[in-house]
C-alpha cells in the first residue's frame, strides 16, 4: 500500500502547488501590452485573409477565362 507522501492525491496536491509557484514567476503583459499584441494579430489576420481572398480571385479568373 502507498504511503501518504506518495500517494496519488499527494502527488496531484504537489503537482497543482508547483504548477502555481511557476505561475507566479511568470511575467505577463500588461492591459496596454495585451491589447497592442491583440490588434497586431488581428490586423495580420485580415491582411493574411484579404491576401488569400485577393490570389483566390485572380486564380478563379484565369482558370475560367484563359484556361
Amino acid at each position: 500500500m502507498a504511503s501518504p507522501s506518495t500517494g496519488p492525491v499527494h502527488k496531484l496536491r504537489t503537482y497543482f502547488q508547483d504548477v502555481i509557484a511557476e505561475l507566479g514567476k511568470c511575467s505577463w503583459p500588461t492591459m496596454p501590452e495585451l491589447v497592442q499584441s491583440t490588434l497586431v494579430v488581428v490586423f495580420s489576420f485580415l491582411i493574411l485573409g484579404a491576401a488569400v481572398f485577393l490570389y483566390d480571385m485572380i486564380l478563379r479568373f484565369v482558370i475560367q477565362n484563359i484556361l
